[in-house]
This record gives structure tokens, C-alpha cells and sequence, in this order.
């Protein structure tokens, strides 16, 4: 749990005025404000304050009069996302050719090298995933587009891989379905998203009724894309 550092001071003001006096008064200022203005000239306080140096229970004078004491309170901060692992073993399939092995690995090294560098690159996930894919690596497949879904959650891109992984390959309808789903909430305006999880529902899943309504969707949501309106016309 991460500590941020703020600043309560009290100020009390004693009135220049024959009588009366100002009612003590309480303002919080947090440490990005204290920073801002934490330069302090020689004609409003006798020391700079030293921000690094700040500690709970600590109390500082920030003008003359003017005091004030560290408090810690907790603030939560957001959990890293764990990277998958890089180093999964390259394995081809039985029979594959030799030419195509030599350059997968290569393009599969490749990326790897890249992301190795910078492991927050959506592009890069993406296209492991794909080399994963084509080597029936289905497992380092998910792994690649479940981590660039949670990169760029609102890209459409790795939603519809995974329907795709999921309807096609892994044999699990429910999230597969889910995941096209996802793909079109996050890419209403484009009819591809509607085509792909169209045929999800004609060819794997076989209920016409809901690939009907899914192009009914993207018809209008996409009123001038033509293919959508030339498949729904077809069924």
C-alpha cells in the first residue's frame, strides 16, 4: 500500500486591531500543491522545505506563524499486470515443412526480442498470438491476446482473435461468444466485428436466428456498409 504525503496546517491569525482575534482556520494541502509552491522567499519564511526529507509526525513551519504537521494517509494504488512468460518453447507440428518452421521461428524471436524491450506494445501481442496460433500453440495464443485485451481494453482486435480461438479451435462456445460480444461493443461502427461473430453463430454454433439478428445489428449501427446488407438479404 502506497503513502501519500499531505500537509495539515493551522493557522491562527492574531488581528492587528485594538480587539477580536480571527477564528483559528484549517486548510489541507496535498504534496503535488506543496510542490508547486514549496519555493519559499527569505521575506515569508526562514527555511526552504526539503520535500524528500518529509516524515509522518514531522512538524514544519511554512511561514513565520505558520505550522503545520505530516500526516500519512493511505491511498491505493492499481495492481500491475503480470506479463506472460516469453520463454515458452517453440514447437512445430508433425509434418510441417521446413521452410516454414525456420522462418515462424525466426518471426516468433523476433517479436519476442521486441517485446523483451518494450512489454507494453499492443501490436506485439497481437502478432505472437498470431504466430503462436499457426503453429496450434493455442495455449500461447490466449496468453498473447488475453494480455493485449488487457492492454487496450477497448479494442476490438483481441476480443474477436479469442472468439475466434475459443469458437474455432478450443471448442468452448461460451467464451467465445462472449468475446465476440465484446469485440462489437468495442467496435460498433465497424462491420467486421458483426461479419466475424456472424459466422461464429452460422457455422459454429449453427443457430441462424442469432447470426440473422447479429447482421440485423450491424445494419443499423453501419447503415452504409453493403456487405452486411447483401448477407442479411441472402439468409
Amino acid at each position: 500500500m502506497k503513502k501519500g504525503i499531505y500537509l495539515i496546517i493551522t493557522i491562527v491569525f492574531i488581528s492587528l486591531v485594538y480587539f477580536g482575534f480571527a477564528v483559528p482556520q484549517k486548510s489541507t494541502i496535498n504534496q503535488a500543491e506543496l510542490l508547486a509552491t514549496s519555493t519559499i522567499n527569505e521575506t515569508t519564511a526562514s527555511t526552504t522545505l526539503d520535500l524528500a526529507s518529509l516524515k509522518p509526525g514531522q512538524k514544519v513551519e511554512i511561514a513565520p506563524g505558520v505550522f503545520g504537521e505530516i500526516v500519512a494517509i493511505p491511498t491505493t494504488t492499481q495492481p500491475s499486470i503480470p506479463t506472460p512468460a516469453l520463454n515458452r518453447p517453440i514447437v512445430f507440428l508433425e509434418g510441417s515443412l521446413p521452410e516454414f518452421d525456420s522462418k515462424i521461428e525466426a518471426d516468433i524471436n523476433k517479436v519476442i526480442a521486441l517485446l523483451k524491450k518494450n512489454p507494453s506494445s499492443f501490436d506485439n501481442w497481437i502478432q505472437l498470438g498470431v504466430y503462436r496460433k499457426s503453429i496450434d500453440d493455442y495455449e500461447g495464443a490466449k496468453e498473447a491476446w488475453e494480455y493485449a485485451s488487457l492492454l487496450s481494453p477497448t479494442d476490438p482486435l483481441p476480443y474477436s482473435n479469442l472468439g475466434n480461438l475459443y469458437g474455432y479451435y478450443l471448442k468452448d462456445n461460451a467464451r467465445a461468444e462472449v468475446n465476440y460480444m465484446l469485440s462489437i461493443k468495442n467496435g460498433m461502427n465497424n462491420g467486421f466485428w458483426y461479419y466475424q461473430t456472424y459466422l461464429f453463430y452460422k457455422e459454429v454454433i449453427k443457430d441462424i436466428v442469432k447470426a440473422k439478428n447479429i447482421l440485423e445489428d450491424g445494419v443499423k449501427n453501419n447503415p452504409s456498409d453493403e456487405d452486411l446488407k447483401n448477407i442479411l438479404k441472402s439468409l
